[in-house]
């Protein structure tokens, strides 16, 4: 990528995204290289091969935890390590890109653990998206249906014909929310067939919902919260 241009374009860090040193070492590579972070994107995500709740095997224990680590932990990692760089830039901010799935959005028998693990990541994302942009950071959740990847390779024994999601309308869909990031925070972009991308509403928060609503002091809950947050940002922007 870099032979072509005038100037280092890409880099290349090595690291497992469900291990925090390794990918905090990635984080830093490129802030160094090129001098800031715009745009995180944490696309990590492995289907869980081997993966079965109910078989009590040592090697599918592991591909459950792998799959965890990897899925939900890297997320959360690389979202926490992102906000980090992206304080730096001030009242420019960024944006935050989190690619879930289309099965966190539903219940599945089938892969249990790797829908849960994308719909932690959805909850994860919209629950950040409530406050971020008060940091000028704009985040995002991507849950791409059945696209057509060698990790999907096994899914074609029973998806009907055109079930497949085009790979250019999940780059598409990516493209959209960096496009428009203020427009779209807290939203979720499903590309769920070719050509068809939906949009969800934006979330509402913890003192909207009317059931919370009737259990909590809403404002004594928001003046802790937001006691706390801007602590926790003054702190982070000191580092």
């Amino acid at each position: 990528m870099n032979e072509s241009k005038s100037s280092k374009v890409a880099i290349f860090q090595y690291a497992n995204t469900g291990n925090w040193t390794e990918l905090a070492k990635a984080f830093e590579a490129t802030y160094k290289t090129f001098g800031k972070i715009n745009i995180v994107i944490n696309n990590a995500g492995i289907a869980g091969e081997g993966v079965d709740i109910w078989n009590d095997n040592d090697e599918a224990f592991e591909a459950m935890s792998n799959t965890i680590d990897v899925n939900f932990k890297g997320v959360t990692f690389g979202t926490r390590l992102a906000i980090k760089y992206l304080l730096k830039n001030g009242e420019e901010g960024g944006c935050i890109l989190n690619t879930a799935s289309i099965a966190g959005t539903v219940n599945s028998p089938y892969v249990p653990i790797y829908s849960s693990t994308k719909a932690a990541v959805i909850n994860f994302t919209n629950s950040v998206a409530l406050v971020s942009d008060k940091v000028n950071i704009c985040i995002g959740v991507i849950c791409p249906s059945f696209t057509d990847t060698p990790m999907m390779s096994d899914s074609r024994k029973f998806l009907k014909d055109g079930a497949f999601v085009d790979m250019k309308d999940v780059v598409e869909s990516y493209f959209k929310f960096i496009n428009d990031p203020k427009g779209l925070n807290g939203v979720t972009i499903s590309p769920v067939y070719t050509g068809t991308i939906l949009i969800s509403e934006k979330v509402n928060t913890i003192v909207e919902d009317e059931k919370f609503s009737k259990l909590i002091d809403v404002d004594k809950y928001t003046e802790i919260f937001n006691k706390k947050f801007e602590e926790n940002v003054k702190r982070m922007k000191g580092n």
